[in-house]
């Protein structure tokens, strides 16, 4: 459930900046729900934020 969720949300970025005149070239991405947490072993609400995050990086020209 959580890597259909990241993937969605991977998605749903994706197409607003493509839509929004970013090349698609430059928009790597990928969904990674629970595979790449910041915060092993959530103790708080506050790790749970942190490992519910969306990271966007564009592609220099």
């Amino acid at each position: 459930m959580n890597l259909w969720l990241s993937f969605k949300e991977v998605l749903t970025i994706y197409s607003y900046l493509a839509n929004n005149e970013i090349d698609k070239g430059r928009l790597p991405n990928r969904g990674m729900g629970f595979k790449e947490p910041l915060v092993y072993r959530e103790k708080n609400t506050s790790d749970k934020y942190l490992n519910r995050r969306i990271e966007v990086a564009l592609i220099e020209k």
